[in-house]
């Protein structure tokens, strides 16, 4: 076995639909089907209107990020805790550029 082969033994191979050669990445999710993103879509933004108190458009311009985070916190998982003034001043000082 060769240093590279010794390397990536760990990592699973997945073989290409297009070819029988060894894949290192995972074959993508199947599609959602009969209408399972819609469905999931109506309850998340339910919920970010009725929980979250959030308009339509708040709910439709949020990021995934940012909907999970508030969901996090709300269901008690981990809350970002904002940078105090020394951490603001040494990034400021770090990155001039803004």
């Amino acid at each position: 076995m060769g240093s590279a082969e010794r390397a990536n033994h760990h990592r699973p191979r997945w073989t290409s639909q297009a070819s029988s050669l060894p894949c290192p990445y995972p074959p993508p999710a199947p599609p959602l089907q009969g209408g399972e993103f819609s469905a999931a879509a109506v309850r998340l933004a339910g919920f970010a209107g009725a929980l979250l108190g959030w308009s339509p458009d708040a709910f439709w311009s949020a990021t995934p990020a940012e909907l999970a985070a508030v969901v996090a916190v709300l269901t008690g998982g981990e809350a970002a805790v904002p940078p105090d003034a020394d951490t603001i001043a040494r990034l400021k000082e770090a990155h001039p550029d803004g």
